[in-house]
């Protein structure tokens, strides 16, 4: 069955108030709309009812492609539920020392939520799907999702299936998934460049062509409407906007954008080993073909821009025969 959910990402104008003449009271009703402010009910809801936004602007949590055994893209289609999804990173991690890292984290955060003086402190933010009815899309919080899920796990998925504390809006926001990413941690380089192309398009300054977000989202390629808006012509008041929130200058975006050129599964790597940018511009450097063995040895062996910079990279193109 597809997942369908209302987005609205536009910013809503908000109207002039009416002002009161001097000596004429407040309108009927309450207070007067400055002084009202939106209480945010917090409930609890399990997290089989609760799934992941497949176009977050970080990089995808869950392993992705072959290497990955399909994971991401078989929990995203609903071929395999939250559980096998987790058990199945479990198994990868056993291989994979910077999925054991992240998992290792979840799994601590998952142990804090049931410390007697813990529990899970920030609600995550939710807004509820069309199809199917009574389900919710994850817009902040996807680690404290995923570990509830992997604690459940790993404990033998003994007892009741855990729930999440979550604040439901009526709409996704891009821009409040990028100020929450941001806020709970620096994001890697890759990430970043991720975020910044998705302010373009949810901020209405770029509209991707059909052929990219037609296909469902376990079929897409997560970063092929990164990368194409990473190479359009922006207007010259994106720039401007995405300053504010990002707190970076353009020139600093647009240098994190290039890094998008990258094939998807180096990509993924980068992101796993938190590779620096700067790293990651010398690799782009470098002939295409030899790219993802660059990223490797910077991800397995620690390389860095400046040991890019020293090293002389042979091209190894084969002899022609005489």
């Amino acid at each position: 069955m597809s997942r369908r959910i209302n987005i609205n990402e536009g910013t809503q104008a908000s109207r002039p108030e009416k002002k009161s003449s001097p000596g004429q009271a407040p309108p009927e009703g309450g207070p007067p709309p400055a002084a009202r402010t939106r209480v945010e009910r917090v409930v609890e809801i399990p997290v089989t009812r609760v799934f992941p936004d497949p176009h977050q602007p970080r990089t995808p949590l869950l392993p992705s492609g072959e290497e990955g055994d399909y994971l991401r893209e078989r929990f995203v289609a609903r071929q395999i539920d939250c559980f096998q999804a987790a058990a199945g990173w479990l198994a990868h991690a056993e291989n994979d020392p910077a999925h054991l890292r992240r998992i290792l984290f979840l799994l601590d955060m998952a142990a804090g939520f049931e410390a007697e003086d813990g529990g899970q402190i920030n609600p995550v933010t939710v807004v509820p799907m069309i199809e199917p009815k009574g389900d919710y899309m994850i817009e902040t919080g996807e680690q404290r999702y995923w570990a509830a899920v992997l604690g459940h796990v790993r404990a033998g998925e003994q007892g009741a299936v855990p729930s999440l504390k979550c604040v439901v809006q009526d709409s996704l926001s891009r821009k409040r998934q990028v100020l929450e990413n941001r806020h709970v941690g620096p994001p890697s380089a890759v990430s970043q460049a991720r975020e910044i192309a998705t302010l373009f398009l949810s901020e209405g300054f770029l509209q991707p062509p059909a052929e990219l977000t037609a296909p469902p989202a376990s079929e897409q390629d997560p970063f092929a409407v990164h990368r194409w808006a990473a190479v359009q012509r922006k207007p010259h008041q994106s720039w401007e906007a995405l300053e504010g929130i990002m707190s970076m200058s353009a020139r600093r975006m647009q240098q994190l954008l290039s890094l998008l050129a990258l094939p998807t599964e180096t990509l993924f790597l980068a992101d796993r080993y938190q590779l620096p940018e700067r790293a990651l511009r010398q690799v782009l450097a470098e002939p295409e073909h030899l790219q993802p063995q660059l990223v490797e040895l910077a991800a397995f062996e620690g390389w860095t821009g400046e040991d890019f910079r020293q090293a002389e990279i042979e091209d190894a193109v084969p002899a022609e025969k005489p």
